[in-house]
């Protein structure tokens, strides 16, 4: 991004800076899907589920690399912190469709041991997933915001009141705060 003429972040590099609860499930049942076509003799969906799943891996990593090369960190993070989410969901779906499916998988010798893992995994999943409820949240208020809006200035524009005038700009800005 550093050589390239590119210097504006498009939609499709934006659309990967802010994660939502939504990326968690997209993550979660398409890991789920991989495994399960993984775990069948059938190929064609061994090759299908590992291209959907890179492709659920390299734009954020792109949009990442973005950031950094043009030192806009939020872009950065968000972009990170969906990969990881990806990354963590995909993973997580195939631990438990494993489990489920029923594969030979390591005894722990300790059960303490194999408490403490699955309770870490539990927990660690929860504070993955918080900051992705929060920045939904803030998606959902920020689009109603948005549409309220536009219906406002599209009720001005055709009010009786105003029919003799003409709308030449308006500026919107969302600036919500708890």
């Amino acid at each position: 991004f550093i050589l390239s003429p590119l210097g504006d972040a498009q939609s499709e590099l934006l659309a990967r800076t802010r994660p939502t609860i939504f990326d968690v499930l997209i993550a979660f049942f398409g890991g789920a899907a991989g495994i399960v076509a993984t775990s069948r003799k059938s190929q064609p969906f061994t090759v299908i589920s590992g291209v959907a799943i890179a492709t659920a891996l390299m734009p954020p990593l792109c949009t990442a690399g973005y950031g950094l090369a043009t030192a806009q960190f939020r872009y950065f993070f968000g972009a990170f912190y969906l990969f990881f989410i990806n990354s963590f969901f995909i993973a997580l779906a195939t631990f438990l469709i494993v489990k489920y499916l029923h594969f030979p998988q390591k005894k722990y010798l300790n059960e303490a041991r194999e408490k403490l893992v699955k309770r870490t995994i539990t927990i660690f999943s929860i504070i993955v997933i918080i900051p992705s409820v929060i920045i939904a949240l803030h998606v959902i208020r920020e689009t109603s915001f948005h549409a309220a809006a536009n219906k406002f200035i599209n009720e001005i524009q055709e009010s009786p009141y105003f029919e003799h005038s003409q709308l030449i700009s308006y500026k919107k800005e969302f600036n919500y705060k708890e």
